[in-house]
C-alpha cells in the first residue's frame, strides 16, 4: 500500500514502521520529480540499510556522494561496505574522511573528545597514527605518557596479515551478530 505525494516526513514514518518496500517506493516516486536530489538517494541507501540490502545501499549512497560528498553519508557507505565484507573499499571510504577529522578537530580544540570516537576509525583506516594517537589520547587522557611511546601500525584483517606473512589461516566458527 502506497503513498499518494509522499513528503518525506511520510518516508521517514514508513521507515520507522519497518515498511521498506513502501518508504523505497515513496522515494522513488520523489527521485522521479528530482533525480539529481542527492538528499533523495541518500534516504534510499537509509531505507536499504535498514532493510538489510547492503548492496543496494552502497549503491544509492554512491550516487548520493557523486552528487554531494558529505562524512555522514560517507560513514554509512562504509557500514554497507563492511556489511558486504568489502573490507578494502569499506577502509578506504573512512580514510578518505581522515583529513576531515584532522581539519575538525584541529577546529575544536579541547572538544575533541566529543568527536575522537567517530574520527579514530578514520584515522586508523588512512594509517594516520599521529591523528590516531592524539585521538586515543582524548579519549584516554590517562594514556597520554603512556599513547607517546606506542607505535601505531597500519591496520589489516587478520586473513591479509596471515597471507602476508605466510601464515596458516582459517575461520574455526564464524561470530554471531
Amino acid at each position: 500500500m502506497g503513498v499518494e505525494n509522499p513528503t518525506l516526513a511520510d518516508i521517514k514514518l514508513l521507515l520507522d514502521a519497518g515498511r521498506f518496500a513502501d518508504a523505497d517506493a515513496a522515494c522513488w516516486d520523489l527521485i522521479i520529480q528530482d533525480s539529481l536530489n542527492a538528499g533523495l538517494w541518500r534516504m534510499r541507501g537509509v531505507i536499504a540499510l535498514r532493510a538489510k540490502d547492503y548492496r543496494l545501499a552502497s549503491v544509492y549512497l554512491t550516487r548520493a556522494l557523486m552528487m554531494t560528498p558529505d562524512v555522514t553519508t560517507t560513514e554509512m557507505l562504509a557500514e554497507a561496505l563492511f556489511a558486504q565484507e568489502n573490507v578494502t573499499a569499506a577502509r578506504e571510504a573512512l580514510a578518505s574522511l581522515a583529513p576531515h577529522y584532522r581539519d575538525h578537530l584541529t577546529q575544536v580544540g579541547d572538544n575533541i573528545s566529543a568527536h575522537a570516537s567517530q574520527a579514530l576509525s578514520a584515522a586508523i583506516c588512512a594509517n594516520d597514527t599521529l591523528l590516531t594517537r592524539d585521538l586515543l589520547a582524548a579519549l584516554y587522557p590517562w594514556s597520554r605518557k603512556l599513547l607517546s611511546q606506542v607505535a601505531i601500525g597500519p591496520v589489516a584483517t587478520m586473513k591479509e596479515w596471515c597471507e602476508a606473512h605466510n601464515a596458516t589461516y582459517q575461520v574455526l566458527r564464524t561470530p554471531e551478530k
